[in-house]
């Protein structure tokens, strides 16, 4: 009778413990909406428009919705979308492949669109100036021995359609801003230096790279008192550029100025750099519409892994990797020349292949970077986007080690400082006025379960600042991490792995 009772006793508690196994999951994604809401709620955000997406990993549910499908500006959240869809269709093979062609007394140089080709970033990590790139080709030119009398720039794997239209026309000449080509160099800016002289004196410039051609006007000047204030002006359509403010320290980091028309700038640095080497100086022009180009001997190749550019994409978020991603899309899938549209069309495919019509529908997509007011979509989309995403799969796995971890990487750097997150945060920031977005996965390394989410914050009241939207969502994405410690322990007491 004893033993009946006990064994009775024994199996009631087992039940009790399954339950209570089983509702853990679903009251902790009760109470962290509820979190999520008070969190929203501390930071002032009641009036501005707010998107708030978490999707378990798993089961594809959505554990917490506030207005999940208000479409929103995204900011750099865009660029989630490009380059998922940039990883999934290039592969993980594919490269940008820039070549030098020489045909007679012609040299062709062939752009792929790669916006790695000679990087200030890339080009530091190797400790080679852009001059010293450049040199490079002069060398494999000359060695051949032949005289170059004409440099074609062939540019035309993207339209010439080179900065976006919707883009802020105040801000054309800063380097997030540079304009997009089929021939990319040195993230198509110019980094100028400059140092002090003597008191009310102009500052003495130099640039990198070096491009003697170009028009630089020096209205700076020396002080001995006060902050380096230097900036750099460029009229819309030229290589006019003029130098304000003052400077009191050589610069410890450059200011950069993007350039107008980057492929004819590559082939004016090519023809002075060959005139150096003692060539005649050969005229410079850009491929025609339906030129074509047969024969001709390949002398230098540079090629770049898609990897470096999804890395720069997110991890640094750099605006230039994102245009040149949707615009080499385009022509992979057309063989047309990359164009915004064509871009946009691609990765349209790609959400209504992953999400189903209705979604792919919802999003309007400008361009690539994020700059663009022009762009729509909702945190549900991004965070359904993101679940889609296996990391078994090697173009996927390219994809999502691409984005930032949190307290290591790039734009993820310095967040979620003190926080002391269980499990592993990735994840992309957005920024532009008014508008913050953050969105990605938290992932617990022994089981490989994910939670994943998108805070979408756009029309923030002048009275919220930037740093408390950032903490706010800092926070949330901590809960989250709560949320998914609340399952591993879940399935544990389930018996699961």
């Amino acid at each position: 009778m004893t033993t009946r009772i006990a064994t009775r006793r024994l199996s009631h508690l087992a039940v009790t413990l399954l339950i209570a196994a089983v509702l853990t999951p679903l009251a902790s994604a009760q109470t962290l909406q509820t979190r999520i809401d008070r969190v929203l709620r501390a930071a002032g955000l009641d009036q501005a428009r707010v998107g708030v997406a978490v999707l378990d990993g798993d089961t594809g549910r959505m554990i917490v919705s506030i207005n999940p499908d208000e479409a929103l500006i995204p900011a750099s959240n865009m660029k989630v979308l490009i380059s998922g869809a940039a990883a999934t269709i290039l592969g993980e093979d594919f490269a940008f492949r820039t070549e030098l062609i020489l045909d007679g007394e012609r040299l062709i140089v062939r752009g792929a669109g790669d916006p790695a080709l000679a990087d200030p970033e890339l080009l530091k990590e190797m400790r080679l100036s852009a001059d010293e790139f450049l040199q490079v080709w002069v060398g494999a030119i000359t060695k051949t021995g032949r005289t170059v009398r004409e440099i074609v720039i062939d540019d035309r794997v993207f339209d010439r359609e080179l900065f976006h239209a919707s883009w802020p026309p105040d801000q054309l000449n800063r380097w997030y801003c540079a304009q997009v080509s089929g021939l990319n160099f040195h993230a198509n800016v110019l980094s100028v230096y400059a140092q002090p002289t003597a008191d009310g004196a102009a500052p003495f410039l130099t640039f990198e790279p070096s491009a003697p051609f170009v028009e630089m006007n020096n209205r700076a000047q020396t002080r001995t008192e006060g902050q380096n204030t230097i900036w750099v002006a460029r009229p819309t359509l030229a290589n006019q550029f003029s130098v304000h403010g003052n400077v009191r320290h050589p610069l410890a980091q450059p200011v950069e100025v993007a350039l107008h028309d980057p492929a004819r700038f590559v082939g004016d640095m090519l023809a002075d750099r060959l005139s150096r080497a003692g060539q005649p100086k050969p005229t410079v022009r850009l491929a025609e519409e339906h030129e074509r180009f047969e024969g001709g001997e390949v002398i230098a190749v540079v090629r770049s892994p898609l990897e470096v550019a999804l890395r720069r994409c997110n991890v640094s978020s750099h605006n230039l990797y994102a245009e040149a991603l949707l615009k080499r899309l385009a022509h992979e899938v057309t063989g047309m020349p990359g164009s915004w549209a064509g871009g946009a069309a691609v990765v349209r495919m790609s959400l209504q292949r992953r999400l189903g019509p209705a979604h792919a529908a919802s999003v309007q997509i400008a361009d690539g970077s994020g700059m663009s007011r022009d762009n729509r979509v909702s945190a549900g989309v991004l965070a359904r986007w993101l679940a889609t995403f296996d990391p078994a799969n090697p173009r996927e796995r390219l994809f999502l080690e691409s984005l930032p971890r949190a307290g290591m990487d790039g734009t993820l750097r310095n967040r979620f400082q003190g926080k002391d997150p269980t499990h592993e945060i990735r994840a992309k920031t957005g920024y532009i006025r008014n508008v913050s977005t953050l969105s990605g996965y938290v992932t617990d390394s022994g089981s490989g379960r994910r939670l994943i989410f998108s805070i979408m914050v756009n029309d923030f009241p002048a009275k919220v600042s930037l740093a408390a939207i950032r903490q706010a969502q800092d926070d949330i994405v901590m809960h989250i991490d709560r949320a998914l410690t609340d399952r591993v322990m879940g399935d544990r007491a389930l018996g699961g792995d």
